[in-house]
């Protein structure tokens, strides 16, 4: 089947995730530790309702990986835990609905209002009002937080419109019509075959690769112009991409898997991970020698005379030469781990409530 040869296992382990937090945190966990029901959604297809996404992957990790399923599940009941505790620390305790919210338009159906800047995987209600939650999931020590496309960096790095685009669109003609790779499915045909096509498959590799590699000098090049002429420029560039302005209150949860089976993990304000950016005098762009798909960002605390990495992104592309270009977002500085188990102590920081609450006090 189609859908089996492009299961992607990171992919998939992801959505299980937020599919089994949001259940496990909304509905309870049974005495066998699995959810009592699945959280809202508003997926209508047959097929990709949350149920029926928990059951296809639960399916293929059964075959795949046995015992997989039961650790991401493990990972997701005590995450769900992690999630009501720092909630209750913040001054949200009562939890009244839930929604699976990955796809275009889910934050609009669950609140009523547009938020651009939302990526959040779970929408909450409260007693304060709706908040959104984003879940992390894996190995890895810098997640990545934010996949900006190509027309958003060029906005961000002072391009012009299309730069960016343009060579990804000269790559596409590369591949197209020089290297005869028609689509997505013929590349895969020919990465199957091996022997000489596999000489057709480095190419469009090495090109697209080429093309990452451009866009992120184009990008570093960019953003140093911007903050020469202007100072600050850096500090809300990082800020914007590290925890976008929301509507509504929106957490973090970084849940870091080991590989003993254990997890630890971190829930944060995303705002208050921007606030972190205060603690910083200046900032700086490393300069991009062209070699690299990775630009990176530094700053100097305050009191120090060194810096340290801040923001890394890097031009990723799809699963081939021919499935797109967007960047990823990692912040080497909020790498971080909630030792404390329990409610935690949330300052004199009042929990954000819905606007459309009258009688409600502003954070």
């Amino acid at each position: 089947k189609g859908a089996q040869r492009e299961f992607n296992l990171n992919d998939a382990k992801g959505k299980l995730f937020e599919i089994l937090v949001g259940s496990h945190l909304h509905h309870g966990t049974n005495q066998n530790g699995l959810p009592n029901d699945f959280l809202e959604h508003y997926r209508d297809e047959e097929g990709k309702k949350p149920q029926d996404v928990h059951n296809y992957i639960k399916k293929e990790l059964e075959t795949r990986n046995p015992g997989l399923y039961e650790q991401i599940n493990r990972h997701a009941s005590e995450a769900a835990q992690h999630v009501r505790d720092q909630l209750a620390a913040h001054g949200h305790t009562k939890i009244l609905r839930t929604a699976w919210t990955s796809q275009e338009g889910d934050h609009r159906k669950f609140t009523g209002e547009d938020d651009q800047n939302s990526d959040a995987d779970l929408m909450i209600q409260t007693e304060n009002g709706p908040i959104g939650v984003s879940l992390k999931y894996g190995k890895n020590k810098n997640v990545n937080l934010r996949n900006p496309g190509l027309a958003s960096l060029e906005n961000s790095a002072g391009l012009n419109s299309g730069e960016l685009g343009s060579i990804r669109d000269a790559h596409y003609n590369y591949v197209v019509n020089t290297l005869g790779i028609r689509n997505h499915d013929h590349y895969k045909e020919l990465k199957a075959q091996g022997g000489t096509s596999q000489k057709i498959v480095d190419e469009a590799n090495k090109s697209a690769l080429a093309a990452q590699k451009m866009m992120a000098k184009k990008v570093a090049d960019g953003l140093t112009a911007r903050a020469k002429q202007d100072p600050e420029f850096l500090r809300s560039y990082v800020r914007d991409s590290i925890a976008p302005q929301t509507k509504f209150q929106h957490f973090r949860l970084h849940a870091r898997t080991d590989d003993r089976g254990g997890a630890t993990y971190h829930m944060s304000d995303m705002q208050d991970d921007a606030a972190k950016l205060n603690d910083f005098d200046d900032f700086r762009v490393v300069p991009h020698d062209g070699k690299s798909i990775t630009y990176r960002i530094e700053g100097r605390r305050k009191g120090s005379a060194d810096y340290e990495p801040v923001l890394e992104q890097s031009i990723k592309k799809g699963s081939g030469p021919l499935k797109g270009f967007a960047g990823i977002t990692k912040a080497p500085f909020l790498t971080k781990v909630d030792k404390k188990i329990g409610s935690l102590v949330a300052g004199n920081k009042p929990a954000r409530r819905s606007r459309k609450n009258k009688s409600s006090k502003k954070s």
